[in-house]
């Protein structure tokens, strides 16, 4: 799952909100929803949000937000990615709906 626009393309804002809405079987996963920022082969902004971190009640849908502020310098041109990131030898399922980034400003 991955998701790509210019930041010209995303109204070249300075602050996002991150929202979805996931199911998680438990807390154990080691997962987090990662937006980042780049130009050419260089990152100028990475955040990320750890899912366990944030969801407490499993097998059940639960919404997820966070507040991303952009750092200044960015072009038309640079990259907006947001994609899961996980780790270790996951293997139980997990579920992402109506995943989006809102501007704010």
């Amino acid at each position: 799952m991955q998701f790509n626009r210019s930041w010209k393309d995303l109204g070249s804002p300075r602050k996002l909100r991150l929202n979805a809405w996931a199911l998680l079987p438990h807390g154990r996963l080691k997962l987090n929803l990662v937006v980042s920022v780049s130009r050419n082969d260089s990152t100028l902004y990475w955040n990320s949000i750890s899912l366990p971190g944030v969801i407490k009640h499993y097998n059940q849908w639960v919404p997820v937000h966070k507040l991303l502020v952009l750092p200044a310098g960015l072009v038309p041109t640079d990259k907006v990615t947001m994609y899961l990131w996980k780790s270790g030898g996951m293997v139980d399922a997990i579920y992402l709906d109506d995943l989006r980034l809102d501007k704010l400003s």
